[in-house]
């Protein structure tokens, strides 16, 4: 009877031991796919920001009720229509 004790509480202790074993691994596993996914996000940001880093903000601005017109790198003029100033243009000034 002592034997087979013995057996069964060996097993127990097997078994807890493959336990704790298993929950080490399932952690180290946890931990390596969540670095994984911040390291995605931080590619994603960084991506992002480049792509828009690759326009020009322009802002343009008519000043006393002007037009508001914007040269750009290639010499063209391009209109972006009137100002928000409250002036009014009058004819033949």
């Amino acid at each position: 009877m002592e034997n087979r004790d013995n057996v069964k509480e060996k097993e127990n202790d097997n078994l807890i031991a493959d336990l704790i074993e298993g929950q080490k691994n399932d952690k180290k596993f946890y931990k390596i796919i969540i670095l994984i996914l911040l390291g995605v996000i931080l590619v994603q940001g960084l991506y992002h920001e480049y792509q828009w880093s690759q326009f020009d903000t322009i802002v343009v601005d008519g000043g006393e009720g002007g037009d508001a017109n914007y040269i750009g790198n290639d010499g063209d003029i391009n209109n972006y229509g009137e100002s928000d100033s409250a002036q009014e243009k009058t004819s033949g000034e």
